[in-house]
């Protein structure tokens, strides 16, 4: 069952050289269970996607068209309270900075308190003993000791994981995690990732993993969306883009990665720089970077077709071109638990 379907989703910052397209026209869903990754270099509107389904777009940025439609009804036609009201009960966020999202005057128990009783009517005594649960659930030890201790008195580690425990304290259907993993180091990273697998797998939650790390999306997810200057440039199921990718935006993601069938391949980069988004998109918006460009590409923008069965590229010369990815045909990328600091 499809529990959020987001289509032409656009939204925009106004500006005093135009209007910036941070989220150009947008398509994904998600199935309630599924693990689904959405995966672009910094800057090209992940985060800003998953605050504009959510309806914590900040001003003055707007929501400007699409829609939004979760368990079948559009958020973007629900008032400022009920989109509140959704938010943490059917639908909640994990922070990509902890200490930013946790606050520093109060202990974490505190905080899990206050998400709860927004939602939930309970006495005094099973919200305790519901903070205790959360956090032994999300594998933090001694939780009645961790439940009076403040944000700055945990690693970061175990900072994400209070994070978790504040995003499904009232069991929602639905988790976005933007970049659960960025600065903790590799052994933390492979333990927030199994908590992550783990929760999805006892609590049927469905997550939408935000990450730059490939070797995260290999790691975790069934289907991923790549993003490039607020558009989705290739959807595909994660095996089968590490196998042949079609766009030439994923092949250069790829080939920025290390891969455990070639060690000691030297690693490239993506000449360039990320685009304008300012002002109509009126080609591709990596024709500039791209080394298969050609003409076409810089006159006339490409639409997100399908390519293949289950395979989707924004590109003029895909089903022409593909970059297979020789010992990567099982997504064999190097984890985030392996990669190299």
């Amino acid at each position: 069952m499809t529990l959020l379907a987001v289509r032409g989703l656009r939204t925009h910052i106004p500006t005093r050289r135009g209007v910036l397209r941070a989220v150009d026209g947008i398509d994904l869903s998600i199935d309630a269970g599924e693990i689904v990754g959405l995966v672009g270099e910094s800057g090209c509107g992940k985060t800003m996607a998953a605050y504009s389904i959510l309806g914590l777009v900040p001003r003055p940025a707007e929501v400007v068209d699409g829609e939004i439609l979760f368990q079948g009804e559009d958020l973007r036609g629900k008032s400022p309270e009920q989109l509140r009201q959704l938010r943490g009960s059917a639908m909640s966020m994990v922070f990509q900075e902890p200490l930013t999202a946790l606050n520093p005057l109060f202990p974490v128990g505190t905080q899990i308190r206050d998400v709860l009783l927004q939602h939930q009517r309970l006495s005094p005594r099973a919200v305790r003993e519901r903070i205790h649960e959360l956090l032994d659930h999300v594998g933090i030890p001694e939780p009645r000791h961790v439940a009076r201790t403040y944000p700055f008195q945990l690693s970061g580690g175990m900072r994400q994981r209070v994070l978790i425990a504040m995003a499904i304290a009232c069991r929602p259907r639905l988790v976005i995690a933007d970049e659960p993993t960025t600065a903790l180091d590799t052994t933390i990273q492979a333990q927030i990732l199994d908590l992550l697998r783990r929760l999805v797998a006892e609590d049927h939650i469905a997550l939408l993993l935000i990450t730059h790390d490939l070797g995260v999306i290999a790691e975790m997810c069934r289907r991923v969306y790549v993003m490039y200057a607020g558009q989705i440039v290739e959807h595909a199921p994660a095996r089968d883009l590490f196998a042949s990718s079609l766009h030439p935006y994923s092949d250069a993601l790829l080939r920025c990665t290390p891969a455990l069938a070639d060690p000691d391949r030297e690693l490239e980069s993506i000449e360039g720089i990320v685009p304008d988004m300012i002002g109509p998109a009126d080609h591709c918006a990596f024709a500039d970077r791209c080394l298969h460009a050609v003409q076409r590409c810089r006159a006339e923008h490409p639409e997100l077709r399908a390519v293949a069965e289950a395979r989707h590229a924004a590109c003029h010369l895909a089903g022409e071109l593909a970059f297979p990815q020789p010992g990567q045909a099982t997504g064999r990328l190097l984890p985030a638990s392996q990669t190299a600091p």
